[in-house]
């Protein structure tokens, strides 16, 4: 998956810092993401030109019916994965918004389509599911996304 985000010009890895970079097909948002798997405090940081931009990927082409929000693009990739693991989700985009406090993205999407937060399972992503209560909402087993796919890939090897 990674792989295909990279192809399509969604992901490279920065030669100054070794970051990944995710960068939406509009080039007016990007969410960098530190690579170092053991750091104390995990490098993050989003760039945006207007507060209601967001990353997202696809899993086919054509109008989605459904956005699923998430705080990361890494989650937003991986729900994305588990979800085809279980045919779901065709007809869906799968967002970053770069954190919970992103209201305007939220705000936007929710305009557009029938949106589901899929925020972390934390105290952040809990007040994000109350402030927005209005949204359907579905939760990782774990603390996020990712989290889940890789217990998932742990579990069948």
């Amino acid at each position: 998956m990674v792989d295909r985000v990279a192809k399509e010009g969604l992901a490279y890895q920065s030669s100054a810092a070794g970051n990944i970079v995710f960068v939406n097909r509009e080039r007016d948002y990007c969410e960098l993401r530190g690579t170092y798997t053991f750091a104390a405090r995990p490098f993050h940081g989003c760039l945006k030109r207007s507060p209601d931009r967001f990353w997202y990927v696809m899993p086919q082409n054509g109008k989605p019916e459904t956005a699923y929000i998430t705080e990361a693009a890494i989650d937003a990739i991986s729900l994305m994965v588990l979800h085809r693991e279980k045919n779901h989700g065709k007809n869906s985009v799968y967002i970053s918004i770069g954190g919970v406090s992103n209201n305007a993205a939220i705000n936007r999407i929710k305009k557009r389509m029938h949106a589901v937060l899929a925020v972390d399972n934390d105290r952040a992503g809990d007040e994000c599911r109350r402030k927005h209560g209005d949204l359907e909402h579905i939760l990782p087993t774990h603390k996020d996304w990712n989290e889940d796919l890789k217990a998932l890939k742990y579990s069948v090897s």
